[in-house]
């Protein structure tokens, strides 16, 4: 019963006279609970715990239409991408360290595939760059060294012809001339 108050408020307060009526256990917990006519199922979640899952329905939702549409490489070259970051994710120790072949696989797809920055989750793109950059770099050093014994110098070879033609000569009187 609703009784005002001096202050002019209304709480919910027993008056005077008033009988108070035993109701069994359970009654007051349902009536709690009861659901109106226009509440849906749903009513233990929150609005905002109603939106996420709303949202993520029509996220996969979106995807599926999207994965449909795209084509049949770009898919192929997705789940190779997302297949080898699995691998390198399913290696036994806690942090898994990215091996050689691993850069040159990235390093490769990001040269092939333009979107491959939308499935890269273990790494960042600007790494992949790097990696790219510095295998670059090394295989050009790689062409540019000279593989063998270095020419030998024009002195050297008349050092080696004057030895061959006088063997009784030693090395200082070789080295005098």
């Amino acid at each position: 019963m609703t009784c005002s108050s001096p202050g002019g408020a209304k709480k919910t307060i027993r008056c005077a006279g008033e009988k108070r009526t035993r109701r069994p256990p359970g009654i007051a917990s349902l009536a709690l609970y009861a659901k109106t006519a226009n509440e849906s199922p749903l009513t233990f979640f929150s609005d905002n715990a109603k939106m996420n899952l709303v949202l993520a329905i029509l996220r996969a939702f979106v995807g599926a239409l999207l994965a449909a549409m795209k084509p049949r490489a770009t898919l192929v070259a997705e789940t190779l991408a997302l297949r080898q970051q699995l691998a390198i994710l399913r290696r036994t120790t806690p942090r898994p360290r990215q091996r050689p072949m691993d850069r040159a696989f990235w390093a490769v797809l990001s040269q092939t595939w333009s979107r491959w920055t939308d499935v890269l989750a273990i790494v960042r793109p600007a790494t992949v760059i790097g990696w790219h950059r510095r295998g670059f770099a090394g295989s050009w050093t790689m062409k540019s060294k000279h593989l063998g014994r270095p020419p030998i110098s024009a002195e050297l070879a008349l050092i080696e012809r004057m030895a061959a033609e006088n063997p009784l000569w030693s090395r200082p009187r070789i080295a005098g001339k």
